[in-house]
């Protein structure tokens, strides 16, 4: 697959560390949402699908990684004194 540029990507939300292309774009966490990514791993079937890194680093969004955990909500905490 050809390594493609990200600066026409539509994307919810994403938290990431560096984008260098569909092969090297690594980060913390990525909402993908059907036919709207630029990438293979950032579309999916479902809406919304939470990518996240399973590990205490970033990760290279790739599917089928043992590092990348998937989920299909997520919840925000926020305590406020």
């Amino acid at each position: 697959m050809k390594n493609r540029t990200l600066w026409n990507c539509s994307r919810s939300f994403i938290i990431n560390k560096h984008s260098n292309g569909c092969l090297d774009e690594k980060g913390w966490l990525a909402v993908g949402e059907p036919a709207t990514g630029c990438c293979p791993w950032d579309i999916v079937p479902n809406k919304p699908s939470f990518l996240y890194s399973a590990v205490d680093d970033t990760v290279t969004f790739v599917r089928g990684s043992t590092d990348l955990g998937t989920a299909e909500a997520m919840a925000v905490f926020v305590n406020y004194n």
